[in-house]
């Protein structure tokens, strides 16, 4: 089973995967004091990411766990990373459904950290997620595509997933 837990810090948010027994831990250091890689972020980009967490949560019952990823290939030119919000709680599947403030949050994301291409937002624990991303120089949700079809490239994900 492939799980992600989350744990807060003032900098950094740490995440444990749990694969089959085993645990590893990594983490995702914000800070504005250390060069730009893969999952360092500007305190423009920090404030937006702490900003979003609050416009998803907005007084719902719900808990955002939040990781960083490497994007494959075909993402804007230096917008090689992608932001995860996953939705645990009663309130998750109206926030899922509430495709206006899912774009907002990727909007302010997007604008606001120059190295983000896209944003997925989904259910915790599941396949069920919305993926937002920088297409052609708008910020749009990705469309899905059938799984025996090839890979249209980016601002495409699989149905099926």
């Amino acid at each position: 089973m492939l799980s992600f837990h989350h744990l807060s810090h003032r900098w950094l948010s740490i995440a444990a995967l749990t694969l089959a027994g085993s645990v590893t831990s990594w983490s995702l250091v914000i800070s504005p004091t250390r060069a730009q890689s893969p999952t360092d972020f500007s305190p423009q980009c920090q404030t937006a990411i702490q900003a979003s967490i609050a416009a998803l949560k907005g007084g719902r019952s719900v808990t955002v766990h939040t990781n960083a990823r490497s994007l494959g290939a075909g993402h804007p030119a230096n917008r090689g990373q992608g932001l995860l919000f996953a939705l645990d709680g009663p309130a998750t599947g109206a926030i899922l459904a509430d495709g206006p403030l899912q774009m907002a949050v990727a909007r302010r994301l997007i604008q606001s950290c120059g190295t983000v291409g896209a944003v997925t937002i989904g259910r915790w624990q599941s396949g069920e997620s919305n993926t937002i991303g920088l297409v052609n120089g708008a910020v749009r949700f990705f469309e899905c595509y059938e799984g025996e079809t090839p890979n249209p490239g980016w601002g495409y994900v699989r149905c099926d997933l």
